[in-house]
């Protein structure tokens, strides 16, 4: 019988560091993110959409004037870390947006070697390597590096966290310990796996897990998680005069995804930007508010005469009145959510953005029937596979409660490719198997003839 690649968790376990073949699928996605921005993003291509802000923090930071979108006026409208990593490059090489994008191919292309071992832990290093190169040549990946967006920063501390809780399933409480930090520094860029401990502790309990070391690693992680976050809400407190955990744009971004014009998806140009005008006052007047004038640098709308808080509080406002008198609406509206997060197609009113869906289309369009393979081939032996099983579980409540989109499921694809890869291994190996098995059948029926020739 012909053997197959790499059988599940046949490798060597002594083997430590990557292998060659994953430095050369982290090489060529380098190749890739940089080619991307030399051709088609270009490398100080002017900022737009959600960038102009993080910038003008970033900016502010550098120059000693602390967390805030204008100069004096103390900010938590974008959650800290991403600003404070471009804050890092432009106090080190100045405000050039092409060391920005450079350092960002960088990281995407060191991601490609977090999904190998990603794919590694959960079923073996074949699955892994070819999981390393789906993501090295995936476009919405590439995508990515080009803009000042929080992906960049925030897959791999998805991935680490991943990473963290495989390692948690089989060793001592330091795994819970880090998992605990990974969760609370990711929630510092998005807010998503800040609970992620009672999930992660949920799972565990489900796995098998001893209730009272359940309970140890789970108030650790929690604890450790906590840690992490409260300096930022303390700082907000003291600056802002509020309890303010992470960022003050959660309100504006429920309120996009719940009013009475609400599809799903974000694209609400009148709610976010004011734009056209007409409509945002004739809309934002049918709720009984004048509307906002936007003068933030992305142009997303604030009353001028409330505070940051206050504007985060009347978005929430808004958005919680309307769901109150429509509970029906807002339930129908979660399957629309969950379509926009998981479809192939980008809504976006950007033409450049619009003509790319044939890439998503050819991508993960391509991809996400190998995905939905691989996880039920996985639930076989399910207890490896807990992380893909549990990280994208925020990501889904998340976009139930706002609104789903491309962008927003760019931290689950890389579980899915995971899938997609064990999907494939699987599929080789099965055809492996029956070409011997078929082989060995030829054989033995001309071994048969001979003998009844003779």
């Amino acid at each position: 019988m012909t053997s197959c690649p790499s059988a599940a968790h046949s490798d060597q376990p002594a083997r430590s560091g990557l292998p060659p073949a994953v430095w050369v699928a982290c090489l060529i996605a380098l190749v890739l993110r940089l080619a991307a921005v030399q051709f088609y993003y270009g490398w100080n291509r002017p900022l737009r959409q959600d960038e102009p802000d993080y910038d003008a923090i970033a900016t502010n930071l550098a120059a000693g004037r602390g967390f805030a979108v204008f100069p004096g006026q103390p900010s938590a409208w974008r959650p800290p870390a991403y600003p404070a990593f471009l804050a890092a490059i432009y106090k080190l090489a100045g405000r050039d947006f092409a060391v920005v994008r450079f350092v960002q191919c960088l990281i995407g292309a060191a991601t490609c070697g977090l999904v190998f071992l990603l794919g590694k832990h959960m079923a073996d290093r074949t699955v892994g390597l070819v999981s390393a190169y789906i993501a090295a040549l995936y476009p919405l990946f590439i995508a990515l590096n080009g803009r000042l967006y929080t992906e960049t920063v925030y897959l791999p501390l998805v991935l680490l966290a991943a990473l963290a809780l495989a390692r948690l399933q089989r060793d001592g409480l330091r795994w819970a310990a880090l998992l605990g930090a990974v969760c609370g520094l990711s929630a510092l860029v998005r807010p998503n796996l800040a609970l992620f401990p009672l999930l992660a502790g949920l799972g565990l309990l489900m796995a098998g897990r001893p209730l009272q070391r359940v309970l140890l690693e789970t108030g650790l992680m929690l604890a450790v998680t906590t840690a992490t976050i409260l300096p930022w809400a303390v700082r907000n407190y003291l600056a802002l005069g509020a309890f303010v955990p992470i960022s003050t744009n959660g309100g504006i971004t429920l309120f996009v995804g719940n009013n009475p014009w609400a599809v799903g998806g974000g694209a609400v140009e009148w709610a976010i930007v004011g734009y056209p005008p007409e409509e945002a006052q004739e809309k934002f007047g049918q709720l009984r508010v004048a509307a906002p004038r936007g003068d933030f640098p992305s142009g997303i709308n604030f009353w001028q005469g409330l505070s940051e808080v206050e504007n985060d509080r009347r978005y929430t406002d808004l958005a919680k009145r309307w769901i109150r008198a429509n509970p029906g609406r807002f339930l129908a509206l979660m399957p629309r959510k969950l379509l926009k997060l998981f479809s192939w197609r980008i809504t976006s009113g950007q033409a450049d953005v619009q003509r790319s869906e044939w890439l998503s289309l050819i991508s993960y369009g391509a991809m996400l029937p190998f995905s939905v393979l691989g996880l039920i081939l996985s639930l076989r032996d399910w207890r490896p596979w807990l992380p893909a099983y549990l990280f994208p579980l925020p990501f889904i409540v998340s976009a139930c409660l706002f609104y789903g989109s491309a962008r927003l499921r760019q931290p689950v694809d890389p579980f899915l490719i995971v899938f997609a890869g064990f999907a494939l291994c699987s599929i080789y190996r099965w055809q492996q198997r029956r070409s011997g098995a078929l082989s060995t059948c030829k054989a033995e029926c001309c071994a048969d003839s001979e003998g009844g020739v003779s």
